[in-house]
């Protein structure tokens, strides 16, 4: 019985990463077209306890940096509880945002925006893996995972109101 509860939990939190793999995907899409910064943010705070030291720690994030010609610098700090949730309504205007990681090309991420992109990609969803609970030494090469896009969504019935909402 341990076993199964322990497996189900584990595929639950690896549904949950996908999931938020595939939103912070379609943020980074609508980004992309805009002639914004290419980078992007993975937040930890909320990461099972294991999973969040792993990925703070300098030997983690240099092998991904390493496997994905990407920079990863740690920013905000463990928020918990109520705390968590007042900092999530106040947004990204905190003073003090709950831990995250942002990710940036590296120089070998190549000279062209797409492989820029390419790169951080990759690198969030090692990060997002890790966070899952595997391993990086047990992470497939880069490039092999793969986010399952979601078709774009259908226009908003009225003007301004988001689409989630129809």
């Amino acid at each position: 019985p341990y076993a199964a509860a322990a497996a189900a939990a584990q595929q639950a939190a690896a549904a949950q990463a996908a999931a938020a793999a595939a939103a912070a995907a379609a943020t980074a899409a609508a980004a992309r077209g805009s002639g914004a910064e290419i980078c992007a943010e993975v937040v930890i705070n909320d990461a099972p306890g294991a999973a969040r030291f792993a990925l703070t720690q300098r030997k983690t994030q240099e092998e991904i940096c390493r496997r994905t010609h990407t920079q990863i610098v740690t920013r905000g700090r463990y928020i918990q509880g109520k705390e968590a949730a007042a900092a999530a309504q106040a947004g990204s205007n905190a003073a003090e945002r709950p831990l995250f990681l942002r990710v940036t090309p590296g120089a070998g991420a190549g000279p062209t925006d797409e492989s820029k992109w390419a790169a951080v990609d990759a690198a969030c969803l090692d990060l997002r893996a890790v966070m899952a609970g595997v391993p990086v030494a047990q992470l497939p090469p880069p490039g092999t995972l793969v986010m399952q896009r979601q078709p774009p969504p259908a226009a908003a019935p009225h003007p301004g109101q988001p689409p989630y909402l129809a």
